[in-house]
This record gives structure tokens, C-alpha cells and sequence, in this order.
């Protein structure tokens, strides 16, 4: 809180997930962020594999592309990006998230950690 990522620990995807993760944010507090809301839901992705295989990540929220990164390292990494904002309390579902991970041309579904994070979006001017 205090306008700093609220971290919830890592998200380890199993095969059986196949790379998606149905998101539910219950969120209570009457007081935070108050009237200067709403707050940004973020995710980010990373995929563990073979240096030197090429890799492409993609995160998918509802079918449509946020992100894809390509590359030959062993890690692949989507940075933290929004998928959602939720403005005081309230219950909101963000279901359909994936990370698709391709590689050496064969898709991947273990090996994937998400992390989630809720942001106080700043006021521009």
C-alpha cells in the first residue's frame, strides 16, 4: 500500500492450467484507494527453458494479444502490464489470462510463474 505494489508471491502454472489462470480480485478496503482511485491490476510472466532455443511469450487477456516477446535466452519475461482497474470495493473477475510460450516451435505449459500486482494509478496533469 502507501502507493506500492501490492505483491501477492508467484503464481506457478501447471500443465493442467495449460497456461491460463482465471483472476478474481475481491477487494474490501472502503479507505484505499478512496477517492483517488481506481486501481490497476497488473500482471507480469516469466517462462524458464533452453539457452539457446528460440522462444516466443505471449500474455493473452480475453483472446486479445497484450504483449509477445521473442527471444533465444533461457528466459522469457513479459514485464508487468495492466489487464484490468477496479475502483473501490468491489468483486471483479478477469477470466481468460494466458501465457502462451512457443518453443523450438512446440508450445510449452510448464516452467510459466506470474506475478500479480495491484497499483494506485497516479493522476496525470
Amino acid at each position: 500500500m502507501n502507493d506500492k505494489a501490492i505483491s501477492y508471491g508467484e503464481l506457478k502454472l501447471t500443465n493442467s492450467s495449460e497456461g491460463c489462470m482465471d483472476i478474481e480480485i475481491d477487494w474490501q478496503d472502503p479507505y484505499y484507494p478512496g477517492t483517488q482511485g481506481p486501481l490497476n491490476i497488473m500482471l507480469g510472466c516469466n517462462y524458464r527453458g533452453n539457452n539457446g532455443v528460440g522462444k516466443t511469450c505471449k500474455l493473452i487477456s480475453k483472446g486479445k494479444e497484450l504483449r509477445s516477446v521473442t527471444t533465444n535466452n533461457n528466459e522469457c519475461q513479459i514485464q508487468a502490464i495492466s489487464i484490468g482497474k477496479i475502483s473501490g470495493v468491489s468483486h471483479q473477475s478477469f477470466p481468460e489470462v494466458c501465457m502462451r510460450v512457443t518453443e523450438g516451435g512446440e508450445e510449452k505449459y510448464t516452467g510459466i510463474t506470474c506475478r500479480l500486482q495491484v497499483y494506485k494509478l497516479e493522476s496525470s496533469y
